[in-house]
């Protein structure tokens, strides 16, 4: 087994083959996931709010603006992993003229052409190599990710614009994850999630992208927000960006992390009206941010990566200033990589 002073030594004396760009978007830079600003307000306070209410005509709107973001015009082939019950942001990239692909572990009700789990259970190891599922908006895939490019994968060499995940990489609460296969191990096969990340690279086709929304942005991950998810949810957002960019299976052309700064995010990070955060934890928040506890936390896990071969690796192929400007933000909605 390597030692960790051995594996330090390889990231200190690695040098990168390229240099990729990365930008960082915020509210000012009329990010997609932007929050909207009420000057109506009868105190004469500028309120910050979500304007992502869990609905289509709000996914449409973003969806079209990451689409700018991203560079990626219509018409175009999107494949969303880990798309389960909630296909909405799929359905309105169908309805903006994108031809769309959904795959997913879990039988669902999408799943027309295995109506029951009755009918899933004889499918024994098939359930993980994708097969075509279902036809309705989407063309519905059952199967993991993982296996995407598996000799007995319906999806094998099937190219795609967009691969994106929502929300369902690191899921907790509410949504389940990627991260860990219920089918997999029951089946005795081990794939760490690194493997499920990178596997569909090389379905995307030039000029193409591969896109994380975090799972806070429409709050279908955790149903109580607290200072704590917040921290872990930036730092798996990071893990993600940098496990895309160090893959040597494509070369990314450049990174893209949507996000709010400090000046952008206590209101939106300690709403309690809606029940998901606590009035401790609305204090706990506000004092973070003003704080920049939640600034230093991002730091403090880039430093950490940096002694890491694989992440290490990675971050070093991105200049010293752009690492700086992810310190920034309080809140990362989203990171794509395009290539």
């Amino acid at each position: 087994m390597e030692k960790e002073t051995d594996r330090k030594a390889r990231t200190d004396n690695a040098t990168p083959c390229r240099n990729i760009e990365l930008r960082v978007i915020t509210e000012r830079e009329n990010s997609p996931f932007r929050h909207t600003f009420d000057t109506t307000n009868p105190h004469g306070k500028v309120l910050i709010s979500r304007r992502y209410p869990y609905s289509k005509e709000t996914f449409r709107l973003v969806q079209k603006e990451l689409l700018d973001s991203l560079g990626l015009p219509i018409p175009l082939r999107s494949l969303e992993i880990g798309a389960g019950q909630a296909q909405a942001p799929s359905e309105v990239l169908s309805e903006l003229g994108a031809t769309v692909f959904t795959l997913d572990l879990d039988w669902n009700e999408h799943c027309t052409f295995i109506p029951t789990v009755r009918d899933l259970e004889k499918l024994g190891d098939a359930v993980l190599f994708p097969m075509k599922a279902g036809n309705g908006t989407a063309l519905h895939y059952l199967g993991d990710v993982g296996f995407i490019n598996h000799e007995r994968s319906q999806l094998k060499g099937i190219n795609f614009d967009l691969v994106f995940f929502w929300g369902s990489i690191h899921g907790t609460g509410l949504c389940s994850s990627i991260a860990v296969s219920e089918a997999a191990t029951e089946l005795n096969i081990e794939m760490p999630l690194e493997a499920r990340l990178t596997a569909p690279i090389r379905n995307i086709d030039s000029n193409g992208a591969l896109v994380y929304v975090s799972g806070f942005f429409n709050r279908v991950v955790d149903p109580i927000i607290g200072l704590g998810e917040i921290i872990y949810s930036n730092n798996k957002m990071i893990d993600t960006m940098l496990t895309w960019t160090g893959c040597e299976e494509k070369n990314p052309k450049d990174v893209i992390i949507f996000g709010l700064s400090d000046e952008f995010s206590i209101e939106p990070l300690s709403r309690n009206d809606d029940g998901f955060c606590s009035t401790a934890d609305r204090i706990e928040i506000i004092g973070a941010v003003r704080n920049k506890v939640v600034n230093r936390a991002i730091e403090e896990h880039l430093n950490k990566r940096k002694q890491d071969v694989v992440y290490g690796e990675a971050l070093g192929l991105i200049s010293a200033e752009r690492q700086e400007a992810i310190t920034n933000l309080c809140l990362i909605d989203c990171v794509a990589v395009r290539y």
